[in-house]
C-alpha cells in the first residue's frame, strides 16, 4: 500500500517512471521559464546600487523595472497571436535570444537612458517567450500529464526566485555589470529550443483584428 501511494505521488510529480521530468523538451521549457523570471528577480535587488551607478535617484532607477513590466504587458497579447500564427518554436527561440541579448547589454550601458532602452528590448523578448512556456505543455500533454508539466515549470520558477536575488547581490559586490551576464543563459536555451522542440502543426488562421476582438470580449 505504501509503495503504491509512493508510486502514485511520484507519477503525479514527475510522470510515469519520471518520463515527463526526463523529457528533454520539458527540461528546456522549464529552464527557459526559470531564466525568464530573472527579468524581475535579478534587477529588483540591485536597484539601489544601480541608482548610484547611473547617478539617478532610486525612484528613477526603478524605471528599469517599470518600463520592463509595461512593455512586456503591452507586447504579450501580440506575442500570443504570433505564436498561434507562426508556431511556438518560431516565437520562443527568437524571444529567448532577444531577452538574453537585451538583458546582457544593460550591463555594458553606462548611460541610464541606454540601459532603459535595452531593458525595453529585453521586455519584448520576454513577452515573446513567456506565453509559449505556458501553452507548450498543452501541446505536448493533456489532462493530469499537462498539469505535471506545468507543476515542473512552476517548481523551476520558484527555485529561480529563491536563488537569483542572492546570486545577483553577490555578483554585484564584485562589479555592477556582473549580474547582467546571467541573462546570456537565455541564448544557448534559444538554440536548444529551436533544435529540440517540435513545430506543432496546428496554427491559427485568425486575423489580428479578430484576435483583438476576442481578447476584448474575454477581458469583459
Amino acid at each position: 500500500m505504501k509503495l503504491s501511494l509512493a508510486s502514485a505521488v511520484t507519477e503525479r510529480l514527475f510522470g510515469a517512471e519520471g518520463d515527463i521530468a526526463s523529457n528533454s523538451q520539458v527540461q528546456v521549457v522549464v529552464l527557459a521559464s526559470a531564466v525568464l523570471v530573472m527579468g524581475s528577480t535579478l534587477v529588483s535587488p540591485i536597484i539601489t546600487g544601480l541608482s548610484t551607478v547611473y547617478g539617478v535617484s532610486e525612484a528613477v532607477a526603478g524605471w528599469l523595472n517599470i518600463s520592463y513590466l509595461v512593455v512586456a504587458t503591452v507586447c504579450i497579447p501580440v506575442a500570443g497571436w504570433l505564436a498561434d500564427k507562426f508556431g511556438r518554436r518560431a516565437v520562443l527561440a527568437p524571444g529567448l535570444a532577444l531577452y538574453g541579448t537585451g538583458g546582457a547589454l544593460v550591463g555594458v550601458s553606462d548611460a541610464f537612458a541606454v540601459a532603459l532602452a535595452f531593458r525595453s528590448v529585453q521586455a519584448v523578448g520576454f513577452a515573446a517567450a513567456i506565453p509559449v512556456t505556458v501553452t507548450i505543455f498543452g501541446d505536448l500533454y493533456s489532462g493530469d500529464r499537462e498539469a505535471t508539466g506545468q507543476g515542473l515549470r512552476s517548481a523551476g520558477i520558484n527555485v529561480a526566485i529563491m536563488i537569483v536575488p542572492f546570486v545577483a547581490g553577490v555578483l554585484f559586490s564584485f562589479t555592477w555589470r556582473a549580474p547582467f551576464v546571467l541573462f546570456l543563459l537565455a541564448v544557448p536555451l534559444a538554440a536548444l529550443s529551436w533544435s529540440i522542440l517540435p513545430e506543432f502543426d496546428e496554427q491559427s488562421t485568425e486575423t489580428p483584428s479578430t484576435y483583438v476582438a476576442d481578447l476584448a470580449e474575454l477581458c469583459k
